[in-house]
């Protein structure tokens, strides 16, 4: 009886060890999709920007105007499926966070230096005033990921020669942007 029990549980521990395993694989594949659907979003948004204002261009042969807009068609249909990965895996994710110090000053100034082309073409002028350090606590990639869907909002919803003002300050125990 006692060897029987032995092999049970050593059985049982494998087992354990397994699930242990899968479940791990699990999230972490869970939290690539929800990583790579929101590091997706801004070449695709820079792309339909592109292909809107190629379609714009009357000086294109008619067929080459055709191949332009079925790629447009394309990029559209890349960003809801995005979209749709996005939200499955926030459906999926249960949020657990990397919680790390981190200079925010430096990651809003990284977030602006990755939309420089896309404001230059809109002739968007970005005016920041931000402290030389924000020290904070947090994950600094999902901060990433929200300060990037701020500035595709900012762009997307300005105008030609538009203005984003990117203020950042310290307030107490709070930082506000």
């Amino acid at each position: 009886m006692g060897a029987s029990h032995d092999e049970i549980s050593e059985l049982a521990l494998c087992m354990n060890q397994m699930f242990d395993r899968l479940q791990h694989s699990f999230t972490r594949q869970k939290q690539y999709l929800s990583g790579a659907s929101h590091e997706l979003k801004s070449p695709l948004a820079m792309l339909r920007i592109f292909f809107e204002e190629a379609t714009r261009q009357q000086e294109m042969p008619t067929r080459f105007q055709q191949q332009v807009k079925a790629q447009q068609r394309n990029v559209r249909r890349m960003e809801r499926l995005v979209k749709t990965m996005l939200e499955l895996s926030l459906l999926e994710v249960k949020t657990s966070l990397n919680l790390q110090p981190f200079n925010l000053t430096e990651l809003l100034s990284s977030v602006i230096d990755d939309f420089t082309p896309l404001l230059e073409k809109e002739e968007i002028i970005v005016v920041s005033e931000l402290p030389p350090r924000l020290d904070m606590r947090g994950d600094r990639d999902a901060m990433r990921r929200v300060l990037i869907n701020i500035m595709e909002n900012a762009v997307k919803y300005n105008r030609a020669h538009g203005r984003i003002e990117i203020l950042a300050a310290q307030n107490a125990d709070r930082i506000l942007v």
